[in-house]
């Protein structure tokens, strides 16, 4: 039996975007001085469009999830690293998210081919909307197919969503391909599982806090933050326990979860002080967006001491203090 066309071009789109998701961490290594281990996450999307590749012949539902993670996934890493690399990322994560829709135009159908041709069409306006009509090539792809994403940058204080929400939502779609293959435990031991994991990740955090005198990590152990951190990891793991009972809220729970865990893993610390110097950031996660952002400081010399503030556009003002390479002072003032 022939194989039909459109089984032929979702296979090779999604060989083409796992290939993408290899090149760019690849291409970003080969051109910086300094390789980030958060590069490893590519793996993810790598790992699920080749799911979806070997999967779409006999179990086309399954291959849509796998694709929609991948697509999900290479969109967050693609805009976390398109600072530098975003000629590349972009419009590899265009390619992830046709694939993701090749999946759902096979067979085609004439909804899901309207459905297609419309959000391209969207993603033409806003494309133009954003670039106010001036398409760069390299970005062009991304521009029209990522603008789901592309359409929050338009909002400061949404800017990082894309990124932790979309992680979030792969591994939550991931967890409901693979559902078959997760335990299926008894609620009271996927709740002590949860607890457990909980509290494991408030213990984490607290020991990377002390083990970097040099930041305000260990300042900014508040206990809204290290609640928050509890809750996200709690809700991850017992959404991971309870995804075969529960496909839904448990795709809920570990969306919301990870979109947490991801935000505070990834923000760096409020502070960093340097041997003949400092680094500043927008301040901790749990403050939420800053909406603007201003640094001032001074100090220096002799003394290698370093004085400063962070004053956000929400009102909170960050002041620090760093000796040489320690930071003996800080202080969040909330207005």
């Amino acid at each position: 039996m022939a194989t039909p066309p459109s089984l032929r071009i979702a296979r090779l789109l999604l060989f083409a975007a796992a290939a993408c998701a290899f090149a760019v961490p690849v291409f970003i290594g080969a051109r910086a001085a300094f390789v980030s281990p958060v590069l490893l996450l590519f793996g993810a999307p790598i790992a699920l469009f080749v799911a979806a590749h070997q999967t779409i012949p006999s179990d086309s539902m399954r291959a849509h999830t796998f694709a929609l993670a991948g697509a999900s996934a290479m969109t967050a890493l693609a805009i976390l690293t398109g600072f530098g690399a975003g000629d590349v990322s972009f419009p590899a994560a265009g390619i992830g998210v046709l694939a993701a829709w090749s999946t759902w135009l096979h067979p085609p159908r004439r909804k899901v081919v309207v459905l297609f041709v419309a959000y391209v069409a969207v993603g033409l306006v806003v494309a133009v909307f954003r670039t106010r009509g001036f398409f760069l090539a390299p970005f062009i792809v991304g521009d029209v197919l990522l603008w789901p994403a592309t359409l929050l940058f338009l909002s400061p204080a949404l800017f990082g969503l894309p990124i932790f929400a979309g992680l979030g939502i792969a591994l939550a779609l991931g967890a409901y391909a693979f559902r078959q293959a997760l335990p299926l435990s008894r609620p009271v031991l996927a709740l002590a599982a949860a607890a457990a994991a909980g509290a494991l990740a408030v213990g984490v955090v607290v020991a990377l806090a002390f083990a970097s005198p040099n930041s305000s990590a260990r300042f900014e152990l508040v206990p809204a933050g290290l609640a928050g951190i509890f809750a996200a990891a709690f809700a991850s793991v017992l959404g991971l326990l309870a995804m075969r009972r529960s496909p839904l809220i448990a795709g809920l729970g570990i969306a919301a979860g990870t979109t947490i865990l991801t935000l505070a893993s990834l923000s760096p610390a409020s502070v960093s002080c340097q041997q003949h110097g400092y680094s500043t950031s927008s301040g901790p996660w749990w403050l939420g967006p800053p909406g603007s952002m201003s640094a001032s400081g001074g100090g220096g010399g002799s003394s290698g001491t370093f004085g400063g503030a962070i004053v956000r556009g929400d009102g909170t003002t960050i002041r620090f203090t760093c000796n040489g390479s320690t930071l003996s002072e800080f202080v969040i003032e909330q207005h």
